[in-house]
């Protein structure tokens, strides 16, 4: 269960920057930043998950 949280909080993550991106090219900046924090909070989270699976 917890492999399958952090294999989609990679997915999520990955299709953030793919939306950052596209905010950026139509100039829309804030929005942009915030999708960008939202997709790291993802990271951190998915980072945490795959520590813990190490520990197992």
């Amino acid at each position: 269960m917890v492999k399958d949280l952090s294999e989609d909080l990679q997915r999520m993550s990955a299709d953030l920057y793919e939306v950052m991106e596209q905010l950026e090219d139509k100039q829309a900046m804030s929005l942009a930043d915030a999708i960008q924090e939202i997709a790291r909070d993802f990271q951190k989270d998915d980072w945490m998950l795959r520590a813990y699976l190490d520990k197992e």
